[in-house]
């Protein structure tokens, strides 16, 4: 992304889920949640693009986020955070959230939230550059323990790295995890073009991007998401797969489960 403003990308994704019915911990303080995302109102974030894919991959990670709490998971990170505004959706009593994103939008970020007048004590934001910020150290410094289980959520953020950022990425997260630790991710799919019009999308959709300084580095052909897991000792322990996206050229969205592998998986 560019290094002067804050993601484009990021401000679509919370306006477009904005518009979901979602589920709420006991703590949890969505009208917050709700003014966060009401003050990134632009015409130009397309609110009503493609709303299936967005419902679904919404439902996936915070299924992911209630399960962990329900397990007694305390530490939630979220990489490439964004506006997501489940520190406070999911707000629970003694969980440590810690919020991993570039410092042009995570500043951005911070300063809509402390607007918004609610407490944040229980989150720690980290910024940092992912193509060549120290994500171990950023972790290490945010209060993150890497004897205690996790969860991880790295939402709509690693088509946005290279394929060595990404290897270095999930590799640092392995590092930290424990047995208990859950890593929920998504992956946006690409196979060949059905006919023009999938090729024409693609191409008006990542010359938006372009434009918005965000393009997208890693294209993803199924089963490569999986192997990046799976070469990074991660071992996929759910998954599931949409449906083709006329919004997207075709592609299709992978989310999935993974848990630390034991040596002997790995």
């Amino acid at each position: 992304m560019r290094q002067d403003r804050p993601s484009f990308t990021a401000q679509r994704v919370a306006v477009q889920r904005a518009q979901l019915d979602r589920p709420v911990s006991v703590d949890g303080d969505p009208d917050a949640e709700r003014r966060l995302y009401e003050g990134l109102s632009n015409p130009l974030l397309f609110r009503h693009l493609d709303d299936t894919r967005m419902r679904k991959r919404t439902e996936w990670f915070d299924t992911a986020t209630v399960d962990a709490l329900a397990r007694g998971v305390q530490q939630i990170v979220i990489v490439g955070a964004g506006y997501d505004g489940r520190a406070l959706r999911f707000k629970s009593e003694g969980v440590h959230w810690i919020e991993v994103d570039h410092p042009a939008t995570q500043a951005d970020k911070r300063r809509r939230v402390e607007a918004l007048g609610v407490p944040v004590d229980h989150i720690t934001f980290a910024p940092i550059d992912l193509l060549d910020g120290d994500l171990n150290a950023v972790l290490e410094e945010a209060g993150h323990r890497a004897d205690a289980a996790s969860l991880f959520l790295c939402e709509g953020l690693l088509g946005y790295l290279p394929t060595d950022a990404i290897v270095a990425l999930l590799t640092t997260l392995r590092y930290r995890s424990t047995p208990g630790t859950t890593l929920a991710a998504n992956f946006r799919v690409v196979g060949p073009p059905r006919w023009v019009g999938d090729s024409v999308v693609r191409g008006v959709l990542d010359g938006i991007l372009r434009l918005a300084g965000e393009t997208r580095l890693t294209e993803f052909g199924f089963g490569d998401g999986e192997r990046l897991l799976a070469d990074t000792h991660w071992r996929v322990e759910r998954q599931d797969i949409a449906g083709r996206s006329r919004f997207d050229g075709g592609s299709r969205g992978v989310v999935v489960l993974a848990n630390p592998a034991r040596d002997d998986q790995a």
